[in-house]
């Protein structure tokens, strides 16, 4: 575990009493600090206070939850919405409502470990097409056409960028098919205003639910399903994950609901940050290699011998540049370095970034290094 930060901007993070240049974590459009945002909070505090504190099918629901799910519907071009504690939670509850209501469901094979998880969850037949695998898809679909069927993807792959082929799978989908789109790292990035991919290609809804993390390109807290009325209403009748929980706080709600708001006033903000991604990416040269076709705010460096992740890591750090190096929960050896941008940072502290890779010998340091990708 990484040292607790003690403070946060949009740009910098605080270790101690150390304020340091900061290329991590989602909030991509910087958001989370607001000042609008962090008011809209406030208020909403005031009026709520820190928790719900109940169950959403009891007293705990609130009008930021509403007003929160009418102005997502809106936004994505969906008929309904509703709220959940996080994006993998919201995967969850539409596979729960979903049980014996599947007889398979297609999973790409880079899908998030949420999506793969909730897909267990639901018990019906599992089957891995591959990482976009069109053909293999195609034929999977064919082979159970007369069956119940969902296909389950992320429509941009976090670990490496890759968009889903959403025009294709919808177009072979079986006309009682499901299409669930995770956009938790498309939102505020791909589309028109940073609406996702299913936007951006401009596809027909009716088979689509859409499920999103709104702690990434909203730097808010929580997750939400967008689509049909019937399977949203489907969602609050049978999922326990939805009955049982204490929803999002309040506050946390309205202040989504303002992010949302400024995201659609501010396009300049989208277009900074796509600026930045350009520049981020182009850092990976520095590492022998770039990112090809990638339009997510990251560069990730992954590492089997973790030790050289580790020492361009503490380099960074000696220099006043955050980023640490990460081992996930499942890799048994190595790590990453993950480097994110977002719309606010500027292009001295960009070159800044640049400027300590090079010092540090990053390229001679790659040159004969094991794995990794740019």
């Amino acid at each position: 575990m990484h040292s607790a930060l003690t403070a946060k901007t949009a740009t910098t993070v605080t270790l101690g009493s150390r304020e340091l240049l900061s290329f991590v974590g989602t909030d991509y459009l910087g958001l989370a600090h607001h000042e609008e945002v962090r008011a809209a909070a406030q208020k909403a505090f005031e009026d709520f206070g820190v928790s719900a504190s109940a169950s959403r099918i009891t007293t705990g629901n609130c009008t930021p939850h509403e007003h929160l799910e009418e102005a997502l519907a809106e936004f994505m071009g969906l008929e309904s919405a509703v709220l959940l504690p996080s994006g993998g939670q919201a995967n969850l509850a539409l596979m729960e409502s979903l049980i014996d209501n599947l007889d398979a469901i297609l999973l790409d094979a880079d899908s998030h470990p949420t999506l793969v998880h909730s897909a267990r969850f639901n018990g019906a037949r599992r089957l891995d097409y591959g990482a976009g695998d069109c053909t293999r898809l195609m034929a999977l679909l064919d082979r159970f056409w007369e069956s119940r069927l969902a296909v389950v993807t992320d429509s941009v792959f976090p670990t490496t960028g890759r968009l889903a082929p959403l025009p294709d799978v919808l177009r072979h989908l079986p006309g009682d098919g499901l299409l669930l789109v995770d956009e938790s790292h498309s939102l505020g990035i791909v589309g028109p205003q940073g609406r996702g991919a299913v936007s951006a290609f401009d596809l027909p809804t009716s088979q689509i639910v859409v499920s999103l993390s709104l702690a990434k390109g909203l730097g808010a807290f929580g997750g939400a399903l967008i689509g049909p009325a019937s399977i949203i209403q489907s969602i609050k009748r049978r999922s326990e994950t939805y009955a049982s929980t204490t929803p999002v706080p309040p506050a946390m709600a309205a202040a989504a609901l303002k992010a949302l708001t400024i995201l659609q006033a501010e396009p300049g903000r989208v277009q900074r940050l796509h600026r930045n991604i350009q520049k981020l990416h182009e850092l990976g040269g520095l590492w022998g290699r770039q990112p090809l076709g990638s339009c997510l705010p990251v560069l990730n460096r992954s590492f089997v011998d973790d030790k050289l992740g580790r020492r361009i890591s503490a380099e960074l750090l000696r220099r006043g540049v955050y980023v640490p190096f990460t081992q996930y929960p499942g890799t048994p050896l190595g790590g990453s370095l993950r480097f994110s941008i977002s719309s606010e940072h500027s292009e001295e502290q960009i070159e800044r970034l640049r400027q300590a890779l090079v010092e540090i010998g990053v390229p001679d340091l790659m040159r004969g290094a094991d794995g990794g990708t740019g």
